[in-house]
């Protein structure tokens, strides 16, 4: 492929070698920022490669960078312990939205982004949005917005031209979204993201801990509770589900923990990200846009796990926050 396209979609796009592992950093107004390897971009530009799958990557890279994330794409042969940087392109797709309702979901989040202020007009462009609708191209992305303007999530701002169009959230797609970041109140689980390491262990049992304390009956869940193979695999998909809220610590910065905590993000739930102090310039994504716990022991962590959750997920009046 000519070096000014972009993998995913064959778009004009910028590409920078990174100097690193043959990862190149690709910058396409479609897909907008990611990195993919030499082997995975051979892999997704080679003829057998399905073009639905492209596109179910363009989707979520665009969705990652939405957020302020630069996925790191690797070939199917990546193996996670290999390096901390990189998801193999199965996992990715992984992640794709099941449903066309959790696609419209996603995608009036992704529109939300856009958005300045409540009732702006967002520009959506027949050419280079479709992915922002998780939408396999142009035609898939009309009828798309045509659905969710007679569901009444979103409007037209200004009459669609040959180009696109203009649309704003209405009144029932901004109650909806508000939904989204309550998507499982009745959920007693925390997924907790983080790196599996001898010396997490003392911050593992400060984040169960804080999860218990913050309110009666809240557990905390984590992949190495079963059996796990440093895929992001089916049953990790269904805990996140199924979970009220994630924290997700990014201490060693672990890819998958990014990831996961993107994941989360694009189904609503609420994200609370910590890092201990001594790790937090090395952050390998960009983050920091978020409100992070910066904590430096244990004991720290807990306490201010415990707060933010009782502050932020649980409601706890402040007459008990001192329990």
């Amino acid at each position: 492929m000519p070096d000014e396209q972009c993998p995913l979609c064959g778009k004009h796009a910028q590409r920078r070698d990174q100097g690193r592992n043959q990862v190149t950093q690709v910058a396409c107004e479609r897909c907008r920022d990611y990195r993919i390897t030499e082997e995975a971009a051979d892999e997704v530009t080679h003829p057998d490669f399905e073009e639905s799958k492209r596109a179910m990557l363009s989707a979520l890279t665009r969705e990652a960078s939405e957020q302020g994330r630069i996925i790191t794409i690797c070939s199917s042969e990546y193996k996670a312990e290999e390096g901390k940087e990189g998801i193999a392109i199965a996992d990715l797709l992984a992640l794709f939205p099941r449903s066309i309702p959790e696609r419209i979901d996603r995608a009036l989040q992704n529109l939300e982004r856009k958005s300045s202020h409540f009732g702006a007009p967002i520009r959506v462009d027949d050419s280079k949005d479709w992915p922002l609708f998780f939408a396999e191209n142009g035609d898939a992305l009309r009828f798309t917005i045509e659905h969710m303007v007679q569901s009444g999530l979103i409007q037209e701002a200004f009459p669609p031209d040959q180009g696109g169009g203009e649309y704003a959230l209405t009144v029932k797609g901004c109650d909806r979204i508000e939904e989204l970041r309550h998507v499982r109140p009745e959920s007693r689980q925390a997924f907790v993201a983080m790196r599996f390491h001898p010396d997490m262990d003392e911050a593992w049992h400060a984040l169960d801990t804080a999860v218990k304390e913050a309110e009666l009956n809240l557990h905390a869940w984590r992949s190495d509770m079963v059996q796990f193979n440093e895929k992001i695999d089916d049953r990790i998909i269904a805990e996140i589900r199924r979970s009220r809220f994630m924290v997700a610590d990014v201490t060693h910065h672990r890819q998958a923990v990014y990831f996961e905590a993107g994941f989360a993000m694009g189904l609503g739930l609420p994200v609370i990200f910590t890092c201990r102090e001594d790790d937090l310039n090395d952050c390998s994504f960009d983050t920091r846009q978020y409100n992070h716990i910066v904590w430096k022991s244990p004991e720290d962590l807990r306490e201010q796990l415990r707060d933010r959750i009782r502050a932020t997920i649980v409601d706890i009046p402040p007459s008990r926050r001192g329990a």
